[in-house]
């Protein structure tokens, strides 16, 4: 059986254990509220795309080139697959890993992917597994200065890619639901879909009287403005993705409280159980001392 001072020092123990949880826990909301923040004020960057675009594309000024759609839809695959190097998150990366082999089987009918990147050591090793050997692995970035290096980085793989007839390139992530929830989720990056030319193409102006005009060559300011919204498209994967880690993290970290807190409560049950036998075993020998004296005899009362 365990002494008092072990007990004590088990339950000061699970007490410390259980802060450091809860800071974390912490943390990770925190987190969420920025990353989520960040996702929010995306929108007015990508209405700026927007609009250039369709100033661009109503020039009729302009060669989709390799952008377009694949008629005969002979462009390899690539996939770009979020996810995190960090531990105490769950499942988090088998969900990302699952769902990628899910888009695979399923969205693309079981055709092998020629090229593979990976946000993150981790997901790229179960990949591995799976296909072949990940061909650029970038570790998880800090934010905000290190999402943009990297999402930069990602940008020139995926036009390195095309050189090599990868055109058809998907987008794996985890992204937030509402509280702290997250499901994955995939989207086609590459081609890009034709309506959605159309419909910038099409859409009027929202200010007749003031026209925007451009000195660039349209072909140019075309293919800046694909460049800008795969930049877009991209971050907005990567910091969905980082959200929906500390997300994993809370949920992780709310599991492991209560059960440090059902720990503690059987710890503190022990010690009180402990703490009364002490305390009756001591009254006993009192009162056998006093009886072993010669005083009279002691009634206890019931317990």
């Amino acid at each position: 059986m365990e002494t008092a001072e072990q007990l004590k020092k088990k339950i000061g123990s699970a007490e410390d254990l259980r802060d450091l949880v809860r800071t974390m826990k912490m943390l990770a909301v925190t987190n969420i509220r920025r990353f989520q923040e960040a996702v929010d004020a995306l929108a007015d960057y990508y209405k700026t795309i927007e609009m250039g675009l369709q100033i661009a594309l109503q020039s009729g000024r302009y060669d989709l080139g390799r952008w377009q759609e694949d008629p005969a839809g002979k462009g390899r695959l690539g996939l770009v697959v979020f996810g995190t190097d960090q531990g105490l998150c769950g499942r988090y990366n088998e969900i990302a890993v699952d769902h990628t082999k899910e888009v695979v089987e399923v969205a693309c009918e079981g055709e092998r992917p020629r090229g593979i990147l990976c946000v993150g050591l981790r997901p790229a090793l179960s990949l591995e597994h799976v296909y072949h050997a990940v061909d650029y692995t970038f570790p998880v970035p800090g934010f905000p200065t290190g999402v943009t290096r990297v999402v930069q980085e990602i940008v020139l793989t995926v036009q390195k890619w095309q050189a090599k007839d990868i055109t058809r390139v998907i987008v794996v992530h985890n992204e937030m639901l509402r509280g702290v929830y997250y499901r994955p989720t995939h989207m086609p990056l590459l081609p890009l879909d034709k309506a959605w030319f159309t419909t910038h193409l099409e859409k009027p102006w929202p200010n007749k009287r003031v026209l925007p005009t451009f000195r660039q060559e349209p072909v140019a300011l075309l293919s800046s403005l694909i460049r800008q919204y795969l930049f877009f498209s991209l971050y907005r994967a990567q910091v969905e993705s980082l959200a929906s880690e500390n997300a994993a993290r809370f949920l992780s970290m709310q599991t492991a409280e209560k059960n440090i807190e059902d720990r503690l409560e059987e710890l503190r049950v022990t010690a009180n159980q402990q703490r009364q036998n002490s305390i009756t075993e001591e009254l006993l020998d009192i009162v056998a001392g006093y009886e072993a004296l010669g005083g009279s005899k002691i009634q206890m009362a019931p317990a």
